[in-house]
């Protein structure tokens, strides 16, 4: 297999092409980002807190594997994230291997000393996967459990109203851009989110935000031109931003969104603020986007609480983790 790195945009098409069919075979309503979220990777800004190559890998002049390398560039700058799909009608032939050794070839050029990544499996299914097998081989241990459960908001409905907050606390919500006045309590959580949340065997560095941090890492989504519902709850008597969430959907392919961030601060938990923010922050999202037929989560499987918020008033059945 002759493996090269990705330069420019039909490269970049090619690598695309095999990240849709790879989704559409192995997850239940799970497309591919589109092409355009893809190109800013291409030529990332000098302040890129994680800067990504990307790789295709060809045999007879097809390009049959992809492969992406992550860089942090802040903390945790001893790891790197990697990434391999290959075509369905290919695997078997040891390309997967070939490629994943080659992205680990990379990332020792680089200095880093541990590597992450994602493997996917059937929900539920305690059969090691093919993937899973081979990162076995390669001395690759299981570090976090996370499940992927979809919403389909066709057969909820157009819902109720959300109920009303807890007193004492009052609703703050956007559509891409964050008011001014919460971007200091967003970047807090924002850095406690890179604490609270679980994080399995993983050894990760805390993260540590400020206004600057927050509006690059807001300016980095709207380059890729998503659609982000976002909404926050405040504190009234302290003006703290006690928590948010945000959503994201691609405004011309609005049939499926992402459930990206969800945190309450621990000082106003135990007052179901969580599932309160949730579903407000769902009924902007189709206000804002009326094109949006389902909704994609994860969630630490070790996270119960979570899961249970985010599985109330779901009809969909756990898919692929």
């Amino acid at each position: 297999m002759h493996i090269e790195q990705v330069t420019d945009v039909q490269g970049l098409l090619e690598l695309h092409d095999v990240v849709v069919e790879v989704l559409a075979q192995d997850h239940v309503g799970l497309p591919a980002d589109p092409f355009g979220e893809l190109v800013p990777g291409l030529h990332p800004a000098e302040d890129d807190p994680s800067p990504s190559t990307f790789w295709t890998g060809r045999v007879d002049g097809r390009v049959v594997a992809a492969g992406s390398i992550s860089l942090p560039q802040r903390e945790n700058v001893d790891v790197a994230d990697v990434g391999v799909s290959v075509r369905p009608g290919a695997r078997g032939a040891g390309i997967g291997r070939e490629m994943l050794e080659h992205l680990l070839d990379q990332v020792r050029q680089e200095g880093r000393k541990t590597v992450h990544g994602q493997g996917a499996s059937p929900w539920n299914d305690t059969t090691p996967t093919p993937a899973e097998r081979l990162l076995s081989s390669l001395g690759g241990r299981p570090q976090l459990h996370e499940a992927r459960r979809l919403l389909d908001l066709d057969a909820l409905g157009p819902g109720a109203s959300p109920r009303p907050l807890p007193d004492g606390y009052r609703l703050e919500q956007w559509v891409d851009v964050a008011p001014q006045d919460l971007v200091a309590g967003l970047a807090h959580l924002s850095e406690r989110m890179s604490t609270d949340s679980p994080q399995g065997d993983l050894t990760l560095e805390p993260e540590v935000w400020d206004t600057a941090r927050y509006r690059a890492s807001e300016a980095a989504v709207q380059a890729r031109n998503p659609l982000r519902s976002a909404t926050a709850v405040v504190h009234e008597a302290s003006g703290t931003v006690a928590g948010m969430i945000d959503l994201g959907v691609n405004r011309g392919r609005q049939e499926v969104a992402y459930q990206w961030g969800t945190i309450i601060d621990r000082d106003h938990r135990g007052h179901g603020l969580g599932l309160v923010i949730k579903a407000h922050n769902l009924a902007l999202l189709r206000e804002a986007a009326p094109g949006v037929r389902c909704v994609n989560t994860w969630n630490a499987v070790s996270n119960t609480h979570m899961v249970a918020r985010s599985t109330t008033g779901s009809t969909s059945s756990p898919s692929s983790a």
